[in-house]
């Protein structure tokens, strides 16, 4: 199981050279083991349709669909075991009752997504780009977590897909800053969604050679393409007042 795009970072996985690895010690060794990517960051946003993989797994809320419904791809011919037994619904993958008002949604959501796919790409890259260059510009002492230079399809591997912007503030804390943005009602994390309780350093950014000091003041920025132009110079007139604050503090605990 690879991610293909990180959730923290944005950072695009190396899925494709993965899968080949796996294929290849399958032919070499007589084995068949399954490759698996958890394409919850990219789908939606990112053109999956000639990847070669056996599974992929989505999640409808990073896609403007129902929250709590998402879908599995099983490639054609493949056998799966049954998450849940039963009644056989979902194609004996999942009995229970089906949940046909978020599944519709799923798929309207889908079809929209992918309407005038390019085009939604390229207003996000520009702005992410605004953003990154509106922080840069106020601010000294920050570091964009993974690379500058952005890419939207699933071979760009060591580029950062454009619907992510993380970046460290130095001598301010994240979760302040978060929570002096909420009151504007602009909404940031200091990690993944799904590890936003947690009160240890994200091991992510840990992985990539961060510091405490660097993690402690790390921002996620999600972007969509539903964003603007001017959003994106407000988020970074606030953030920059913010952090200007705290650092003159000295204090922020």
């Amino acid at each position: 199981t690879l991610m293909a795009v990180n959730n923290e970072t944005g950072m695009i996985q190396p899925i494709l050279a993965a899968y080949d690895l796996v294929k290849d010690y399958n032919k070499a060794h007589g084995t068949n083991i399954l490759f698996h990517t958890d394409a919850v960051q990219a789908f939606g946003k990112m053109n999956l349709r000639s990847v070669p993989f056996d599974l992929i797994t989505i999640s409808g809320h990073k896609f403007h669909a129902p929250k709590g419904v998402g879908a599995m791809y099983v490639k054609s011919g493949l056998k799966v075991p049954a998450l849940i037994t039963g009644g056989g619904q979902e194609n004996g993958y999942r009995s229970g009752t089906e949940n046909t008002q978020g599944i519709s949604g799923l798929g309207l959501a889908t079809e929209l997504a992918y309407d005038n796919l390019a085009e939604k790409q390229l207003h996000i890259i520009n702005l992410n780009n605004r953003l990154r260059e509106g922080l840069m510009s106020e601010l000294d002492d920050i570091i964009v977590n993974g690379t500058i230079d952005m890419g939207v399809d699933v071979s760009d591997y060591g580029k950062r897909f454009p619907s992510v912007l993380n970046v460290s503030f130095l001598g301010a804390r994240g979760e302040v800053i978060l929570h002096t943005l909420e009151q504007d009602e602009i909404f940031v994390s200091t990690g993944s969604a799904c590890s936003s309780h947690k009160n240890s350093d994200s091991h992510v950014l840990a992985a990539m050679g961060l510091g405490h000091k660097e993690i402690e003041g790390a921002i996620r920025f999600s972007i969509s393409e539903f964003n603007t132009l001017e959003e994106m110079d407000e988020v970074a007139a606030k953030v920059s007042v913010a952090v200007k604050r705290f650092r003159r503090l000295g204090s922020f605990r």
